[in-house]
């Protein structure tokens, strides 16, 4: 599934809808972890973004294109999660 997801949104045949800032916010920190391959930071914004999902202060289907960027990162694809994470924020400008 990861891999569908992937050759969906990196491939140009999808983009991300609008999301919350504070969506926005989290993957704009997993773009810097990506870019660092930093693994422990990666858990603490897997962390932060499952909290925020538990209090309802993202959507869920939000929680989901960014944990479908840290399953990339955590599968040591983090030039493809970081390029997810800059879709993501780019599709934000768009709108």
């Amino acid at each position: 599934i990861l891999v569908a997801v992937l050759t969906h949104i990196i491939g140009g045949c999808g983009h991300y809808p609008e999301v919350s800032a504070t969506t926005f916010q989290h993957a704009k920190a997993l773009y810097s972890v990506c870019n660092r391959h930093d693994a422990t930071r990666l858990e603490a914004c897997a962390e932060m973004i499952n909290a925020a999902a538990a209090e309802e202060k993202i959507s869920s289907s939000e929680a989901g294109y960014l944990r479908e960027i840290v399953a990339a990162a955590r599968n040591a694809a983090w030039d493809d999660a970081q390029a997810m994470a800059r879709q993501l924020m780019a599709d934000q400008a768009d709108r």
